[in-house]
């Protein structure tokens, strides 16, 4: 009998590097061309990492973003470096919409900055969470997100 999880286990880190890009650039608009949602004047993206208490990366924990003014939730899971991306569907009339941001327990409430005129850079913020902290950090967004798709 094979061993299909083994396996699995065994390919999927060799993967792991091709599937992030391909799954971000797919998210950030790859398709830009058949939906007006994959454009950067479309969303608001809020990434980041998760860490326990000692500062280690926390995996495959949930974290979540829900737009205060609707309910919409969104969901992700972080990665094996404590690494998230949230998608939320916002336009430039949504310029200071609330959002409350939540990993394993501890919450955080943001209001989504961005330049209503710019419709080509992307849109976001960057919440770290550490213990039962969480910390915006929008400043570091552009550099952590093109880290981040430079993978």
């Amino acid at each position: 009998m094979v061993d299909t999880l083994g396996e699995f286990s065994y390919v999927l880190p060799k993967m792991r590097r091709g599937l992030r890009l391909f799954s971000v650039l797919a998210i950030l608009g790859f398709a830009a061309t058949s939906s007006a949602e994959h454009e950067p004047d479309h969303r608001y993206l809020v990434i980041g990492y998760v860490r326990d208490g000692s500062g280690n990366p926390a995996r495959r924990v949930e974290v979540r973003a829900i737009r205060e003014k609707t309910g919409m939730e969104q969901r992700a899971r972080t990665d094996q470096d404590g690494f998230y991306l949230l998608v939320v569907h916002l336009h430039g009339e949504d310029l200071g919409d609330s959002l409350s941001v939540s990993a394993n327990g501890t919450a955080l409430r943001i209001t989504a900055q961005f330049d209503p005129r710019d419709l080509v850079n992307h849109r976001g913020t960057r919440v770290d969470f550490s213990g039962n902290e969480a910390r915006e950090r929008a400043d570091l967004f552009p550099e952590t997100l093109r880290l981040y798709l430079a993978q």
